[in-house]
């Protein structure tokens, strides 16, 4: 079959929409034969009842999406589901609650993209909520992990050898999370984990901002007494609430120290390498019975087989360019519970070539709604972004943004990833909000799409564009020349920061430096009528740090002045200032207004004092240090000229 992907294809919406309260989901499946299976928490209820939320699944038959449903696939009120291929079909897994009891609801397809979905023989055995499965491919055997009660005091393992009729294991209390292995109460950790199998070996994990980051290993389907446990992250106090000072180094100070939020990530290899990745955020306590999350940094943890610990992927990045990148990150920071900058990560692997891809979500500067982050109701708004790797996990590409949506007001989170690359496509599945947070935060019921992209190798840029500083600009000439100015032109460089134009009369006597942003400048009534005049480029690039030699110098003559005309001979000295600034007018200037206006607009209350005919100073001691327009009106025109007080 040949298969003809769309990109950032709505594939459904939701007014429910919380898909996840951490870990990554099973919502995204690419199938060999170049099919696409996809599934999310839904709901059309547009009441906080939510009366019709269960599992909602949509299915790409290699040319066309299905239309958007409406209904879950389960008889009854569900949530937090996820799909699993077993075999030749598929079951969705989700939680049901009934009196005071959770049990996993198991409704089964009949064949990969079927719409008839039948309740399995084991349906409601498996106690506990919030599911995460496995079932290793060409395979019937699904294993389920749930948290036992809300709030979670253990979680339980199960295990079906056909497809969820039976159970070969039921409810099995998974070992090495409780405070003797230095595990604090696990009340708090909804979704905080994941399971993936390969063979005989089984695969939890677990971790919350204040534990260790753990991964429990069986050799033996699950079987009780083939668990093992496996340090990914080590949190330095066991058993931690804040009750302690985190003081690392016993030096009396409060230390901060890097965790795992709990939104995590797992996926194992053909070869039995198992990765695991997590959002990394910072929390301190000064021992008084709390602790603190810092979101004042961004990263995303890797571990893979082999390792002593987990290294820290960088995906800081200074998005608004000022040297701060976190300045512009909004005040509120608790959406989607602990989420950090860089968040909710997916993966996937390529065995064709064994590239392992990453993505995940991260905050973007200056993108709340009230453009202004220290406001206490701002929130940032994140886009997906993803790199990959080439040799394991031991060096990334540089992070690429791959949707670009923030900086419009769309929030992009709770993304999947299908496990593994098919036909060097990276699929993935998110929701797309018109706000960051879900209505469990305050947020409005409203709807929300679910996309789909098959993203490509050229998406994920692993060489980021320089801006080429090497010689100036070229392409040089003027226009709109008349008596007084011109417009400058000169031709765009990728990426630059800005540029340095220097005018210059061809007589020498008169210089000028001045900045564009753009790669025009227009000087409305600056010139001196029928003289020539030069100008030349530099390149500025903020990035790199450097700046371009000027470029060739370009010549022209301003136009005789005409009849009437108010040509320009104003002079402003000192210039930079300080107390005093003097004015020197033309001789047809005499008898003009002198203003001085500050970069808003307001007109400032100085003192203009007459000191010769065509001399006029301007007393400026008492205004701030900053940058000043200066106005001279006379003979219906307007001379302007920016002077700079110090």
């Amino acid at each position: 079959m040949c298969a003809a992907y769309t990109q950032s294809t709505i594939i459904g919406t939701t007014t429910y929409d919380v898909q996840t309260n951490n870990g990554s989901k099973n919502h995204v499946i690419a199938h060999d034969d170049g099919t696409i299976s996809a599934a999310w928490t839904g709901s059309t209820d547009a009441t906080s009842a939510f009366a019709d939320r269960g599992t909602f699944y949509n299915y790409y038959d290699g040319t066309d999406w299905g239309a958007y449903p409406t209904t879950r696939v389960e008889s009854v009120r569900t949530g937090f589901g996820e799909i699993t291929r077993v075999d030749d079909h598929e079951i969705a897994i989700s939680h049901y609650f009934t009196g005071s009891v959770y049990t996993i609801q198991i409704f089964a397809n009949d064949a990969i993209g079927g719409t008839t979905w039948t309740e399995t023989a084991g349906s409601d055995d498996v106690s506990g909520l919030w599911a995460f499965s496995d079932c290793p491919l060409g395979t019937d055997d699904v294993y389920i992990i749930t948290a036992n009660a809300n709030p979670p005091t253990a979680l339980y393992f199960s295990r079906s050898d056909d497809g969820g009729e039976t159970w070969a294991v039921l409810n099995y209390t998974l070992p090495y999370l409780t405070s003797t292995e230095g595990i604090p109460s696990i009340g708090g950790a909804a979704d905080s984990y994941q399971i993936r199998v390969n063979g005989a070996d089984v695969y939890v994990l677990f971790g919350m901002v204040n534990s260790d980051l753990v991964l429990l290993h069986s050799d033996d389907y699950g079987n009780d007494g083939s668990w093992e446990s496996i340090t990914v992250l080590d949190f330095p106090y066991d058993n931690f609430t804040g009750a302690v000072q985190t003081d690392i180094d016993a030096d009396l100070v409060t230390d901060t120290i890097g965790t795992a939020d709990g939104y995590h990530e797992m996926l194992i290899t053909d070869d039995g390498t198992v990765h695991v990745f997590s959002g990394y955020i910072r929390l301190y306590s000064d021992g008084f019975g709390f602790y603190t999350l810092n979101f004042r940094a961004s990263g995303i943890w890797h571990w893979s087989s082999g390792m002593a610990g987990a290294d820290l992927i960088d995906t800081e990045i200074d998005w608004s360019g000022d040297g701060n990148p976190y300045g512009g990150i909004g005040y509120v920071t608790f959406n989607y519970r602990n989420a950090a900058v860089s968040s909710c990560p997916a993966a996937s692997w390529d065995a064709s070539d064994g590239r392992l891809y990453l993505l995940y979500t991260m905050k973007i500067e200056y993108t709340d709604i009230y453009d202004d982050p220290l406001n206490f109701s701002a929130e940032s708004f994140r886009d997906l972004f993803g790199m990959y790797s080439d040799d394991g996990g031991s060096t990334w590409t540089t992070p690429e943004n791959l949707t670009n949506t923030a900086e419009s007001g769309e929030e992009n989170f709770f993304v999947c990833a299908s496990d593994r690359v098919i036909d060097g496509k990276v699929h993935a599945t998110w929701q797309q909000d018109d706000q960051p947070g879900h209505f469990n935060e305050g947020d409005a019921i409203h709807t929300n799409n679910i996309l789909h992209e098959a993203f490509t190798e050229d998406d994920f840029a692993d060489e980021v564009p320089a801006c080429d500083a090497t010689v100036g600009p070229g392409g040089l000439y003027a226009d709109g020349i008349s008596a007084t100015g011109a417009t400058l032109h000169w031709d765009a460089v990728e990426l630059a920061s800005k540029y340095v134009v220097n005018i210059f009369r061809l007589d020498a006597i008169y210089t000028k430096k001045t900045g564009s942003y753009t790669n025009s400048l227009t000087i409305p009534a600056a010139l001196i009528p029928e003289t020539t005049y030069g100008f030349r480029v530099k390149t500025v690039c903020y990035e790199e740090g450097i700046i371009s030699p000027y470029g060739p110098v370009y010549y022209f003559t301003t136009a005789p002045l005409k009849e009437g005309e108010f040509g320009q001979q104003i002079n402003v000295y000192p210039n930079p200032a300080q107390d005093i600034v003097n004015v020197e007018l033309g001789d047809n200037q005499k008898g003009s207004i002198i203003e001085l206006y500050n970069m808003l607009g307001e007109k400032m209350n100085v003192t203009v004092t007459n000191v010769e005919e065509t001399i006029s100073s301007i007393d400026v001691h008492s205004l701030p240090s900053g940058t000043y327009l200066l106005k001279v009106t006379g003979n219906d025109q307007q001379i302007h000229s920016r002077i700079v007080i110090e």
